[in-house]
């Protein structure tokens, strides 16, 4: 057993990535242990070159990742000094302190003004209480209340679209046929007579029928002046 070493406590409390070869135990039980390199590695089923990482330093947590001076590669540092200093002062949202530094800095997007106040730890606004509406609390009702409402006070209102859908199922104009038309013209012409023919229908009337004996009277001469007569709806069967 190496001192210092629990086996239960490789991984209960910690988060590990899918890469990670030791935990904060392993690593603290390889600064601690008098075993040599090769021993160590063999007993934890590690690399030698690990074993030595670990045992040269002088805590157990990982090194932060990324860039150790990180800057940005939209915006110069001057740029950069100018904008946090404007937050400061301003107390602006996001949106409007992008749109009032864009004729300045040209090039700033939204996403490299973001960065930029992140990687200078002012992110967000403060909240300012004053400024925020007092909250209301909802009313609370006894249990059942609802419930208990007569059905004869409520609305008939039906628990789904079904009956409206029907409804309207039969009105549907030439679905997506009417992409085919060939032309804007013939796609005007077959909405007219689709039009017609579902107008028709709507009134209970055969179309077929109906339109014959309406372009048959057009022909023989109807008078403009009573069209109305010639509507679906004033149909005579």
């Amino acid at each position: 057993m190496i001192p210092g070493f629990d086996g239960a406590s490789l991984s209960m409390g910690q988060v590990l990535h899918g890469r990670v070869a030791t935990t904060e135990a392993v690593r603290r039980a390889i600064q601690h242990s008098q075993e040599g390199l090769r021993a160590l590695a063999k007993h934890y089923g590690i690399d030698q070159k690990t074993v030595r990482e670990w045992r040269n330093r002088t805590s157990t947590a990982d090194l932060p990742t990324g860039p150790k001076n990180p800057r940005s590669t939209v915006l110069s540092l001057e740029e950069g000094a100018a904008i946090v200093p404007f937050r400061k002062h301003t107390l602006l949202a996001l949106d409007d302190r992008l749109y009032a530094l864009q004729p300045s800095i040209p090039h700033l997007t939204r996403s490299s003004l973001h960065r930029c106040l992140q990687r200078h730890g002012i992110p967000r606004l403060p909240e300012l209480d004053a400024d925020k509406p007092a909250r209301k609390k909802f009313k609370a009702y006894p249990l059942g209340y609802f419930i208990s409402i007569s059905p004869r006070c409520r609305p008939p209102i039906e628990i789904d679209s079904n009956t409206v859908e029907r409804a309207i199922r039969p009105q549907t104009i030439t679905r997506k046929n009417s992409l085919f038309a060939g032309s804007d013209g013939g796609g005007r012409t077959w909405a007219t007579i689709a039009t017609l023919l579902t107008t028709a229908k709507m009134n209970q009337v055969d179309p077929h029928a109906w339109l014959t004996l309406t372009l048959e009277r057009i022909a023989n001469g109807w008078p403009n002046s009573d069209i109305d007569a010639l509507m679906p709806w004033n149909y005579q069967r």
